[in-house]
């Protein structure tokens, strides 16, 4: 396991995840209208030793880079977000502590020309009481930059369409062939 990896080894196999890092898109579909909603950006590396996404993690935890990892990532979204369909919304996770990530917050940030259209999902396997200095700060300020931003609390009174997300078993890329469930 990556625990037990010196953390050199550790190191090389995190920058090679970084460098054939790719996302995929699993499309969301409305329970109410049956139609693509959406997608959530998923994690993916061809780094065989980092073999999926908690993988990838753990190891960004271990070596202090959850930074790179997060802006890697956004960046890569970014890219997709510019080809996708004008009403296509994204829904991309983030670990808690992203949000003490001043980049994530300014207008040139490669997000935010399609904050309107992201739904930042702080991700559920981080209890946020353990990253952010000030959550709430943190949500006024991507709410005000146009990000919808979830956790696991908030996801609680969303809608029916976010919250009971009835996902396709194909992913697809953004603005691609995949169909919603029928």
């Amino acid at each position: 396991t990556s625990a037990l990896r010196p953390a050199h080894e550790l190191d090389a196999a995190l920058d090679n995840a970084l460098e054939t890092m790719w996302m995929a898109y699993q499309p969301i579909v409305s329970t109410r209208t049956r139609t693509r909603f959406g997608y959530e950006a998923l994690l993916r590396s061809r780094e065989s030793t980092l073999p999926h996404p908690g993988a990838i993690l753990l190891a960004a935890e271990r070596l202090g880079r959850l930074e790179d990892i997060g802006r890697a990532i956004r960046g890569q979204v970014a890219q997709s977000m510019a080809k996708a369909g004008p009403d296509d919304v994204m829904f991309v996770n983030l670990h808690p502590q992203d949000l003490e990530d001043e980049t994530l917050f300014h207008g040139d940030a490669p997000l935010a020309p399609y904050a309107n259209r992201v739904v930042l999902e702080i991700t559920e396997r981080a209890a946020l009481d353990h990253a952010a200095n000030d959550f709430l700060l943190r949500h006024s300020e991507m709410s005000e930059a146009g990000y919808a931003v979830l956790d696991r609390h908030a996801l609680a009174s969303a809608p029916q369409e976010i919250a009971l997300r009835a996902r396709s078993r194909r992913i697809g890329p953004v603005g691609g062939g995949a169909d919603p469930v029928r």
